[in-house]
């Protein structure tokens, strides 16, 4: 099965849905500290760890996966629980996740 190409770039497909307009595809978007992480070889603590290390991993991963999100670091979803007195351990192995 041939794929088409995109005509245009994630940048503008997500401004052109800003604008109510039809993009070239449906944009894709993904939230996935873990598969970022583990797809350049990091342990997907450190994510959650390393704002740097996440934006790093997801502009490098977006790029080879095609994805036409911004980066969105989400650790409150997963450290929020800290801010209550709660204990937090995160993923310490590769089949782990937060």
């Amino acid at each position: 099965m041939q794929l088409r190409q995109d005509r245009m770039s994630p940048m503008e497909r997500i401004q052109t849905l800003f604008r109510y307009e039809k993009p070239d595809r449906v944009p894709i978007n993904m939230i996935s500290v873990g598969f970022v992480c583990r797809n350049i070889g990091r342990p997907v603590a450190d994510g959650y760890r390393n704002p740097e290390t996440y934006f790093n991993a997801f502009l490098w991963t977006a790029e080879q996966f095609g994805w036409d999100s911004i980066p969105q670091n989400c650790p409150h979803t997963v450290l929020g629980a800290a801010d209550f007195g709660g204990e937090v351990r995160l993923p310490g192995s590769e089949f782990e996740g937060a």
